[in-house]
């Protein structure tokens, strides 16, 4: 990325001084109809960017190096929160994969056919995954402000 952000800053301010070594702005041999180009201009009044190349074009590339910087930082954040909902919402499905299941079970007939084992939460089983549950739907909620 950063290679990508300086050769971007590069790119961007090549090409109008490779305009200006063209029509011989740089070496101060400039005909009089040929215009220097400049990769951000600026109008302020009684400041003309062609008296002042260098001080000008130095400018535009700190000002584009610092607005390439500033665009890599809004996509690093971005990436970091999106990768943050992620982990977050695994660990929540983990959570509740492995919720727990009952010690004891017991055998219930159905129908008078089939024999189905049903488990049974105890007293202090109970306790316990009530406290899970609590904590799963605390994180839940955690996921949610977040997003």
């Amino acid at each position: 990325m950063t290679l990508l952000m300086v050769s971007g800053v590069f790119f961007y301010n090549a090409l109008p001084w490779y305009h200006n070594y063209k029509v011989g702005a740089l070496s101060n041999n400039l005909a009089e109809n040929e215009t220097i180009d400049f990769s951000v201009l600026y109008y302020y009044p009684g400041f003309k960017p062609e008296d002042h190349y260098w001080l000008v074009s130095i400018w535009n590339i700190y000002l584009s190096f610092i607005c390439a910087v500033n665009i890599c930082m809004v996509d690093v954040f971005l990436a970091l929160m999106v990768f943050q909902m992620i982990g977050h919402t695994k660990v929540l499905i983990n959570s509740l994969e492995n919720f727990g299941i009952p010690k004891s079970q017991r055998e219930v007939m159905m129908g008078g056919k089939m024999k189905i084992n049903v488990g049974l939460f105890d007293e202090e089983e109970n306790k316990i995954m009530c406290n899970k549950m609590i904590e799963c739907i605390n994180h839940h909620r955690l996921i949610i402000k977040y997003v």
